[in-house]
């Protein structure tokens, strides 16, 4: 309403007036969602979302990137009771990852300096057909023969800040489309991965278990 005062006074035609109201509404109402809604209990909770996971982590500048954060204090004390032979500042996102919900590996590794990714196992290698999944969906009709397993999807990944790695890309071989991304290692055990377009407030996030992790203590005390 107050952006619609301020929009209907300018001496544009209606149409105008329209168009210009519909964008500005919508970019005010994604951001106060991004940053006064999603990041925060008691807002999620009056708008019917999920309480977020335990060991939230702290947000420092989400307007330059959505996963630019800090790994929790809470998070880092846990993790070093439950593993005092593994300092946390040995914690690296290099090595094997579950990734959207155990559907695939991702073996992180280092590609000289940045942080590239494959996929090494797939819950469901094959498809209607009994054939090898291939990356059937690439716009490059001469990639489109590629196996999805073995095939890289993260590359780019530069650090940007303690425990966050951006300015990279990942490859969704379901959709064919390729996406900006960071990564942020939330502990030992845990990262977040977020794929855009753009800039960071328009993507999605997920979140990467670590490959022998499945059962720790937390999963433990999250049971009934």
């Amino acid at each position: 309403m107050i952006p619609g005062y301020f929009l209907l006074q300018l001496p544009l035609g209606l149409w105008s007036k329209f168009a210009l109201l519909f964008v500005v509404s919508s970019l005010l109402t994604l951001a106060v969602y991004h940053f006064l809604v999603r990041p925060f209990a008691v807002p999620r909770l009056l708008c019917g979302m999920k309480a977020r996971a335990v060991a939230l982590r702290p947000r420092l500048a989400p307007g330059l990137t959505a996963a630019s954060a800090l790994v929790a204090l809470v998070a880092i004390g846990d993790a070093t009771s439950s593993h005092a032979s593994h300092p946390v500042a040995a914690a690296s996102p290099i090595g094997r990852w579950y990734a959207e919900g155990g559907a695939a590996q991702v073996d992180v590794s280092d590609c000289g300096g940045d942080l590239c990714g494959q996929v090494t196992w797939l819950r469901a290698p094959f498809d209607e057909h009994g054939c090898e999944l291939r990356d059937r969906y690439n716009p490059d009709p001469a990639l489109r023969a590629r196996p999805v397993v073995g095939l890289p999807i993260l590359s780019g990944l530069a650090p940007a800040a303690d425990q966050v790695w951006s300015g990279g890309s990942v490859y969704d071989p379901a959709s064919g489309r390729t996406y900006r991304c960071t990564l942020t290692l939330l502990d030992e055990h845990r990262l977040e991965l977020r794929g855009y377009v753009g800039v960071p407030l328009f993507g999605r996030t997920t979140t990467w278990i670590r490959v022998g992790a499945e059962r720790t203590e937390r999963c433990d005390r999250a049971s009934p």
